[in-house]
């Protein structure tokens, strides 16, 4: 045989090991294309001639790599001996060789199912879906069954803890709309986490639920666990207030705020745990038991996970778990007192009007009202009890109380009693007390009265039979009682009753006569003090001598 034979056959045999080489490695090819009818598997090659961007990103991703011996996944297969068990979530196709998917029965990198090895676009969107005549095939498959296919069991139990949470529940009705859908929608609300674009329609066909793609973009790794976003940004996109101010009355999740102390009251900024991010809470994960933390229940075993006595002070679990239950029972204790404040303030405001409070005061009263309410209401929309921020919730229960207390002082009224008689020192009864134009009052059999009014100094018009018949001064002050001595009705001709004085005309007026009596409680106090002048020298008798005793 010459030399150039022995080399061109060495060329072709280097050339087929190349060949067989590139296909056994991890890294999936387009490959054994073959004469696979439309509607087979064809494996991601064929969808990387229009979908480039997103094969690459792909191809960095865990799902594409699950084969290359560095993975955990490659280590632990290859020590069970390459085992099929595994092939049935990280081919594609698996056994279902009638539509070009994995074969089981062919060794795993034979030249057959080595295109088909890996996590692909078909695992996900389905064989061959660009076939599909009405492209459903095509949709981006937001409900989390997709992903719960696989991942479930006892190694990787992420769908059933899903199921459990509070992400997959239903939301009511009111939620269902396009308002709500960028936190409450699958395929909007993972629109929104990417772009931060306000949606303007609804999908054809709504999910309203928080599923797996809606945190987690499979295509990508750009973000640690492949999540659409930042960790500490993905959950406070949604969890937050949205910039809510006292006057907008309800607070929806405020988790992002209460955690940063940066409710729109004034009171001061407090952070507890300020590193501690979201996930290192509401994620815990476990080997034994296997948690993937899915559910976002937060653990005490997380607290005692952080602190060791190394990075954080020591404490175990049922440490953690008594300080949490004890923030959460004072905050809720304290909420509770809140909520009893605030009904007593809503009570006065509701009554100010009927007692004349004047509409400056009622203005302040409801300011001070509205940041009472929005501050309870806060605390209680985050959620937690305190577990977010126990300093910063209980200063706001503490702002709560203040305020509503300052709405009970500024609209309590004070009592005005007095009984009208006659020249004969007799009850009165049927006389109206009007203050202005306003009947307050009408005197019972015994000629007495009662009622409640704002405070201030006001002139009381007695009327009887439609004739004004006599005024009285009074004072009222918040929630003491004026009590007036008995009025005695006059024989005023007067059938429209006069109306009164402005406050600060009464005030002044008030103010006069007391500086009067004064003067003359002090004239007369000089007088009395005054010596009378001696009498003349004839007038005057000599006084009788004084006289020893002997």
């Amino acid at each position: 045989m010459s030399t150039r034979r022995i080399a061109i056959i060495l060329g072709i045999a280097f050339v087929a090991f190349l060949a067989f080489f590139l296909l056994t490695q991890i890294g999936v090819t387009k490959g054994d294309q073959g004469t696979r009818a439309p509607g087979d598997y064809q494996n991601a090659g064929s969808c990387q001639s229009c979908h480039s961007e997103k094969y690459n990103d792909w191809n960095k991703t865990n799902h594409a790599r699950v084969f290359d011996n560095t993975t955990v996944f490659y280590g632990y297969w290859a020590s069970m001996g390459y085992p099929n068990t595994c092939q049935s979530c990280h081919v594609i196709g698996y056994n279902k060789t009638s539509i070009g998917g994995y074969d089981p029965l062919q060794a795993w990198n034979s030249t057959y199912n080595t295109p088909r090895l890996a996590i692909q676009c078909e695992n996900c969107h389905g064989p061959d879906p660009m076939s599909n005549s009405q492209r459903s095939n095509t949709s981006l498959l937001m409900n989390a069954t997709v992903c719960g296919t696989c991942h479930q069991g006892s190694h990787h139990p992420y769908y059933p803890e899903w199921k459990d949470s509070s992400h997959a529940k239903d939301p009511p009705s009111y939620v269902k709309q396009l308002a709500c859908s960028r936190c409450h929608e699958a395929y909007t609300a993972a629109m929104y986490l990417e772009t931060g674009v306000e949606p303007t329609a609804l999908p054809a066909d709504p999910l309203w639920q928080i599923t797996c793609s809606t945190c987690h973009d499979s295509h990508s790794v750009e973000n640690e666990n492949q999540l659409r976003t930042a960790p500490q940004k993905l959950c406070g996109t949604c969890h937050t207030s949205e910039g809510t101010e006292p006057e907008d009355g309800a607070v929806h999740h405020p988790m992002l705020e209460m955690r940063q102390g940066t409710a729109n009251v004034p009171v001061p900024s407090s952070q507890t745990m300020s590193e501690v991010m979201c996930q290192q809470c509401h994620k815990f994960v476990s080997e034994t038991p296997r948690m993937s933390g899915h559910d976002f229940v937060q653990r005490p075993e997380a607290c005692a996970e952080c602190h060791n006595g190394v990075s954080a002070f020591g404490m175990n679990e049922f440490q953690a778990e008594n300080t949490i239950e004890f923030w959460q029972a004072s905050t809720e204790n304290n909420l509770g007192h809140a909520r009893t404040e605030l009904d007593s303030a809503w009570t006065a405001l509701n009554q100010a009007t009927a007692y004349d409070f004047d509409s400056s005061t009622r203005v302040l009263a409801n300011t001070y009202y509205l940041q009472a309410n929005y501050s309870a209401n806060f605390v209680e929309a985050d959620g937690s009890n305190g577990a977010h921020n126990f300093q910063y919730a209980n200063s706001l229960i503490s702002f709560a109380n203040l305020k509503a207390g300052q709405v009970v002082i500024m609209l309590t009224p004070g009592t005005i009693s007095g009984t009208v008689v006659d020249s004969n020192g007799n009850g009165v009864s049927g006389v109206q007390i009007m203050i202005g134009t306003k009947l307050w009052a009408t005197t019972g059999a015994d000629g007495s009265f009662t009622f409640k009014h704002a405070p201030g100094a006001f002139t009381l018009t007695l009327v009887k039979d439609g004739k004004d018949s006599g005024k009285e001064q009074a004072i009222v002050m918040g929630g003491q009682k004026t009590e007036l001595s008995k009025i005695s009705l006059s024989s005023g001709a007067t059938t429209t009753p006069t109306p009164a004085s402005s406050n600060d005309t009464m005030q002044l007026l008030n103010t006069l006569l007391i500086v009067i009596a004064i003067i003359l409680i002090l004239v007369t106090m000089m007088v009395s003090r005054k010596k009378p002048a001696a009498a003349s020298p004839k007038e005057s008798e000599p006084s009788p001598p004084a006289t020893e005793s002997k």
